[in-house]
């Protein structure tokens, strides 16, 4: 009996060992499947690389659509479905309950927002940021587009052996943008991406903004979902039904 069942102990310890070794085997054939096209991206041009992620929605020019939103900041707080209408410059946005009744009106457009809720015949206005998210990216990042800096107004290299892909600003203010970049399609596309920059003055303005992008949608690229998170807040949107026009 005790033989039977050393047996059967020794048996059951090589099938998992063979699981392991097989599991172990996955994950670093695929890290350095990966490390290698890692490498390979490094031999484009790295302008060329982030050209390529800002024309990612370039062409969109207006989106309609139904999002859900989670959002924790100084403007708004809590989890609701919107109706949405976004172009370039301008984001208009109806929140509604869960039975389809308008709850508030959001408007952005050049720089300034306005929140409007009919129930207690108010409107809230501000500035710089809403959400936590700097308002001179609201309407691109709805449309389907990446954050994007002026490629001619500074640095582009590679970084972490072509995992990475940063833009540094040449005017002194330490601005950066720094993408984590997978690949869509046989292009890049990037999973994540931090902006930053040292100063902003006497303005309130966030200084770093951490994104996540998920779900690339099929016929555009653009990221069905992503997150944003900052020192001013933090914001997550999925599309449900969403329409180019």
């Amino acid at each position: 009996m005790y033989r039977m069942v050393v047996m059967i102990r020794k048996n059951l310890l090589n099938r998992y060992k063979f699981v392991f070794v097989f599991i172990f085997a996955l994950v670093f054939y695929s890290s350095c499947a990966q490390t290698e096209k890692a490498r390979e991206r490094m031999k484009t041009e790295p302008a060329a690389a982030l050209e390529s992620i800002c024309k990612i929605g370039d062409s969109i020019k207006e989106v309609t659509g139904m999002i859900y939103l989670t959002a924790d900041s100084q403007e708004t707080k809590g989890k609701f479905p919107a109706a949405l209408k976004a172009s370039p410059g301008e984001l208009n946005m109806e929140v509604i309950d869960p039975i389809g009744r308008p709850q508030a009106k959001v408007k952005v457009k050049n720089g300034k927002f306005w929140v409007r809720v009919p129930s207690k015949r108010k409107t809230y206005r501000g500035q710089e940021t809403w959400g936590g998210i700097p308002l001179r990216w609201s309407p691109e990042l709805l449309l389907g587009r990446f954050p994007c800096p002026d490629l001619e107004k500074g640095k582009i290299r590679w970084q972490d052996e072509g995992a990475a892909l940063e833009w540094v600003s040449n005017d002194g203010t330490g601005e950066k943008y720094s993408y984590t970049i997978t690949e869509e399609n046989n292009a890049p596309w990037p999973s994540q991406l931090r902006w930053s920059i040292s100063s902003r003055g006497e303005s309130d303005q966030a200084l770093w903004v951490e994104f996540r992008f998920f779900k690339p949608e099929e016929s555009t690229g653009s990221p069905l979902k992503w997150a944003a998170e900052s020192d001013k807040g933090k914001v997550t949107v999925l599309w449900g039904d969403r329409k180019i026009n």
